[in-house]
């Protein structure tokens, strides 16, 4: 905009500045003509060639040589001023960077997670990331022109909705929540029954006062759905938990169920940095956050908001269809987590936006900022040999290069095919349910190796999102703990 309007205020002060030149050589003609009828003499060709051709020629090369310093000027004192901008730019950044930043913190009391390539939250990640499956041709599913379409997909032996009132996707949804539910809710119930505290005796006015120090804790459940929905998908899935949360004997403990629908990337970060800062009202002691999604339908296929939304996937260099589902279980205040402490800390989110139109060198500075933040709070990640990093974008997309290379201002001699993990190249672009997978994988791998995890999420409308995570011992979760609640 601002470029357009300097260009519209110039060419009209150079179209004034030609006319005049015009009129000035037709005076010019005027005047050697008329001083030749003066003279009453007739010029000959030299005379005709100087009057008519050298003098105003001279006056047009002296106009664009005026011209062009004008310019130079102009574009001088414009480089300066950008210049200028710049450096108030990069000292409020600098300024900015300076400010102490308050990381939320939350502990994890549990994950679970089903998704394909053999993903899970029972299994170490490979040695060399790149043994890990990738998307393969789809058996059943078909494009517009009858080819396979690639696809990751997790193997579900059934998903056939007896009712017949959900799609296929739908009801392979079901199924992902049933799994992940069946592995994470006895993580909760072990939590909440280790609660349990001794029967406290106190004297009162004399008197002696008995007191069960048993409580159960607090719990909201949040389930995110990743793409549309429909009412007896939402209907089908509250019933489902329900039923689970009841078999567990947890229905008391679970105060309350939130179900999103065409939940985003987005909302689920910032979901998170919400309950890290203590930012919503009414947040409890413990919080479960489940997402699921499911694209592996050929009814799906055929929708026009899905084909929009997998061509936007394909611009970021990943077009294969996915599904899956994971859960977290955060824990706010590890004191009330009786012999159970957790192990697991997660620092951040910490969130940016940056302009889409912006050079890559400007966004990966942005991304590389967000990280500096994570190596001061951790002395661990100093070292290369013991990070890892998870990050939701495709291998073979500029996302994924922004990572990458924002990664490597602070670790040069980082190992792609061993320390950073490009989730979507194996599991495909899930939307909502990939924080929750890159939390849940990165737990997990840290109960085998408890080195360091760094997040990092890039969306195309120019979000970026980092959190770390980091092992811990009681005494460091409990001093995490103490951080004061942030304002909003």
């Amino acid at each position: 905009m601002h470029e357009a309007g300097t260009q519209a205020k110039v060419r009209p002060g150079k179209l004034k500045r030609f006319l005049a030149l015009l009129l000035l050589i037709v005076i010019l003609w005027g005047c050697v003509i008329a001083y030749w009828v003066v003279r009453q003499s007739v010029p000959g060709i030299q005379q005709m060639v100087l009057g008519l051709g050298v003098i105003p020629g001279a006056v047009v090369l002296l106009w664009f040589v005026s011209d062009m310093l004008k310019d130079a000027l102009d574009k001088k004192q414009s480089q300066q001023a950008i210049t200028q901008q710049q450096s108030a730019l990069m000292q409020e950044q600098t300024t900015e960077m300076s400010k102490p930043v308050q990381l939320g913190r939350l502990n994890v009391l549990g994950v679970s997670c089903c998704l394909p390539a053999g993903l899970d939250s029972d299994t170490a990640l490979p040695d060399s990331l790149l043994d890990i499956p990738y998307p393969a041709l789809h058996p059943s599913l078909r494009d517009s022109e009858g080819l396979p379409i690639k696809a990751a997909w997790v193997e579900l032996d059934d998903y056939v909705d007896k009712q017949g009132l959900l799609a296929p996707h739908e009801a392979r949804i079901l199924v992902l929540v049933e799994k992940v539910t069946e592995i994470l809710l006895p993580q909760l119930h072990e939590f909440a029954w280790q609660t349990e505290g001794e029967i406290d005796t106190q004297v009162v006015a004399g008197l002696r006062k008995i007191e069960s120090t048993k409580t159960v804790p607090s719990i909201k459940l949040w389930i995110y759905l990743d793409g549309d929905s429909s009412a007896h998908l939402e209907q089908r899935l509250l019933e489902q938990t329900k039923q689970k949360l009841a078999d567990f004997g947890l229905s008391d403990a679970v105060g309350e169920i939130e179900l999103v629908h065409q939940a985003t990337t987005a909302r689920v970060w910032q979901d998170l940095e919400n309950l890290a800062h203590r930012r919503r009202s009414g947040c409890m002691p413990v919080e479960i956050f489940m997402a699921a999604g499911s694209q592996i339908s050929s009814q799906l296929l055929q929708s026009s908001a899905f084909g929009q939304r997998r061509t936007q996937s394909a611009d970021e260099g990943d077009a294969a269809l996915g599904e899956g589902a994971a859960g977290v279980i955060f824990l706010q205040d590890p004191n009330q987590a009786g012999n159970h402490s957790a192990s697991t800390q997660l620092l951040g989110p910490l969130t940016t936006q940056v302009d889409k139109q912006a050079l890559v060198s400007a966004k990966i500075s942005e991304m590389a900022s967000l990280i500096q933040y994570f190596t001061e709070e951790i002395p661990r990640l100093a070292n290369d040999s013991s990070l890892a990093a998870i990050h939701d974008s495709n291998m073979g997309s500029g996302l994924a290069v922004e990572a990458t290379q924002a990664l490597a201002i602070h670790w040069p001699d980082l190992s792609h095919a061993k320390q950073v993990l490009a989730l979507a190249s194996h599991i495909g672009k899930q939307g909502a349910v990939a924080p929750l997978a890159q939390i849940a994988i990165a737990t997990t791998q840290m109960h085998y190796s408890p080195n360091p995890v760094i997040l990092l999420s890039l969306e195309n409308s120019g979000k970026r999102f980092a959190m770390a995570l980091r092992a811990v011992d009681v005494n460091d979760v409990v001093q995490g703990s103490a951080m004061p609640e942030a304002t909003q």
